[in-house]
């Protein structure tokens, strides 16, 4: 009979769990997670960029009915000096 936990299955506490989840022991298993924080990283950092420019977005593929009016006079004219 046995009381209390059992020595040869002790994990840790949740802390020590979450803290080898997070930053592991093992090399191998580090550099793959901080490589998985980089491309986390990278990702927010491109929503970031997209939110703060997103109206210079919309206004630089913005094409109004003028604009085609234009591209398509300009086409023409090409076609006509050839």
């Amino acid at each position: 009979m046995q009381f209390g936990k059992q020595k040869g299955s002790h994990q840790g506490t949740s802390w020590e769990k979450l803290k080898k989840s997070i930053y592991p022991t093992n090399k191998a298993e580090r550099e793959k997670r901080l490589k998985q924080f980089r491309d986390i990283g990278i990702f927010l950092a491109s929503i970031l960029v997209v939110s703060v420019f997103e109206k210079k977005i919309q206004n630089l593929l913005k094409v109004d009915k003028s604009d085609i009016t234009q591209f398509s006079n300009m086409q023409s004219s090409m076609h006509a000096a050839y």
